[in-house]
């Protein structure tokens, strides 16, 4: 089954390569098409090649400011066929937490079990049923507004090349 065609593909970002390969190894197992970007620039790229139904994304891409994950979540959450977004990460705060949902996150895990990984996808791909046709496209349902959502911080255009490493399906 090709990912661009699964309606439970998803993107993984993470720059741990042995910890993204066996998550998206337990995700693939589990029904879903997985493909892998390891930093902000192949994320970005595979967010403006093709519509995600999810996209999960860490925090820290090992980047200079630590919080390169918040910057996939401000992309994804712009995106006319908006994905079903989970922040996954080592250390989660409240303050994090916040943050992800106010830029677009639908739901911030502390990273660990797996299944309550698979679980969150679960929930959040079934709130987003095909709605009927718009413009000859499918579009996929918005969860509603997170209460402090706003439109600050997203980027107006996205990377516009690179290689998106590590393709599992």
């Amino acid at each position: 089954m090709r990912a661009d065609l699964d309606s439970n593909a998803l993107l993984l970002v993470e720059d741990d390569v042995p910890f993204a390969t066996c998550t998206a190894e337990f995700l693939s197992r589990r029904g879903h098409g997985v493909e892998l970007a390891f930093d902000l620039v192949s994320a970005s790229c595979a967010l403006a090649r093709r519509a995600w139904p999810a996209v999960v994304t860490d925090v820290d891409l090992s980047g200079p400011s630590g919080t390169e994950g918040l910057e996939v979540v401000s992309a994804a959450a712009a995106l006319r066929r908006r994905p079903a977004i989970v922040v996954w990460s080592g250390c989660v705060s409240e303050g994090l937490r916040r943050e992800a949902l106010r830029l677009g996150a639908d739901a911030v895990l502390e990273k660990g079990s797996l299944w309550e990984l698979e679980a969150e996808l679960a929930r959040q791909l079934a709130k987003r049923q095909p709605t009927g046709a718009v413009d000859g496209e499918d579009r996929m349902r918005d969860r509603p507004a997170a209460e402090g959502r706003s439109d600050c911080g997203k980027p107006k255009h996205p990377a516009e090349s690179a290689t998106v490493l590590g393709a599992r399906q």
